[in-house]
């Protein structure tokens, strides 16, 4: 729900692990030479006779001139001109996905650009330029494959991002854990959602900027196989889905609204999201089309709805006769923020909200009481 930071450390230690042996491949694919992989019969002979397979892995090279600029760690806005680029290739080619040689393209890719290897085998990738060969190592024999300390990894790459709660939903934890019987084993990672899909576009696979740390609702049971449209659809690592929409929650007549506290029910109340009127209006399009591919309000106002009037209750504590009671009580101990945390158990900023649960939410509650407020007094 608020935007994701790459740290520079991860991209350094995720190039480190992928950039040279990948960034070799594809020279040696644009230059018309075959390339194998170590302890396998797989060859890929495409690149040698067919001019518009190389033309193909030269695009590619093209966003892969140097570590600085790869797309394994490039901006949303670099993959989408890529894919772009890469579908108009395809169509003057007409090229079909179940047809050679794009079948064998993506086949290739699929190898080169492999999830599994990093995120569930803890691979590294090598290059013997000698027999254009891609070999694999362990990452924790890569010297500069670390993070604060760390073997890198899909965990370390999570933990990096400081995002605990769904980036998609903020409703629901990323992290899960294992058990041997009734022993806790390890603190399992969530799953990295492909936001670009990795069927059509496999070499984005281990492209930071295409892995979503998600949760079981939002990646498995809503989004599933299918890839988004970035100029419909908010990227996490480059919008806010904060900054463009709002959550309301809307009494359905006056006498809802005045009696409204935690000890009601909530079916007197509708949940809405809204654009921001403080938010360019392309960037509101698109969180609005973001929540309804994620069914944002349908989880919200079946699941939520109680959490919100309890925000709302709570945010109208403040300022109120108890309210200043107990603030003068503690002033001296507590700063004015930290206060207002202690009545509504909420984050303070938004970009706390990846790492508190349904804080988008409670952040939302909270202005439309204080814009309430402000009406009441005109």
């Amino acid at each position: 729900m608020y935007r994701l930071e790459i740290e520079e450390e991860s991209r350094r230690a995720h190039l480190s692990c992928y950039y040279d042996a990948l960034h070799n491949a594809l020279h040696a694919l644009a230059d018309g030479r075959a390339v194998r992989f170590w302890h396998s019969s797989y060859k890929f002979n495409l690149a040698v006779n067919n001019g518009c397979v190389r033309g193909l892995f030269r695009l590619l090279l093209h966003y892969d001139e140097s570590r600085e600029e790869s797309f394994l760690t490039a901006s949303p806005d670099v993959l989408w001109k890529l894919i772009k680029d890469f579908r108009r290739y395809v169509d003057a080619h007409c090229w079909r996905k179940d047809k050679s040689p794009y079948k064998e393209c993506l086949e290739l890719m699929e190898r080169l650009y492999s999830y599994d290897r990093f995120a569930h085998e803890g691979k590294a990738l090598l290059f013997d330029s000698s027999s254009n060969t891609l070999k694999t190592c362990a990452i924790e024999d890569v010297e500069e494959a670390r993070y604060k300390g760390e073997i890198w990894s899909a965990l370390s790459y999570i933990k990096s991002l400081k995002v605990r709660y769904c980036p998609y939903c903020n409703a629901e934890t990323i992290y899960s854990i294992k058990f041997d019987g009734d022993e806790v084993v390890k603190s399992a990672r969530s799953a990295l959602d492909h936001y670009f899909a990795q069927s059509e576009y496999p070499f984005l696979s281990i492209s930071l900027c295409n892995l979503v740390p998600s949760c079981t609702r939002c990646n498995t049971n809503i989004k599933r196989d299918r890839g988004m449209d970035y100029e419909e659809h908010l990227n996490p690592y480059s919008s806010s889905f904060h900054d463009a929409v709002r959550f309301i929650c809307k009494p359905i007549d006056a006498a809802v609204a005045l009696s409204a506290d935690q000890g009601n029910g909530d079916e007197g109340f509708v949940f809405e999201i809204k654009r921001r009127s403080d938010c360019i209006p392309s960037l509101s399009d698109r969180g609005i089309a973001s929540a309804k591919f994620f069914k944002i309000k349908d989880v919200y106002d079946h699941l939520f709805r109680r959490e919100a009037l309890s925000y709302i209750y709570k945010s109208r504590l403040i300022g109120s006769e108890y309210y200043n009671f107990v603030r003068n009580i503690l002033k001296e101990n507590l700063s004015e923020p930290q206060i207002k945390n202690l009545f509504c158990d909420m984050v303070d900023e938004p970009y706390k909200i990846n790492q508190v649960r349904l804080s988008k939410l409670a952040l939302d509650m909270r202005q439309m009481v204080d814009e309430g407020r402000k009406i009441a007094k005109l």
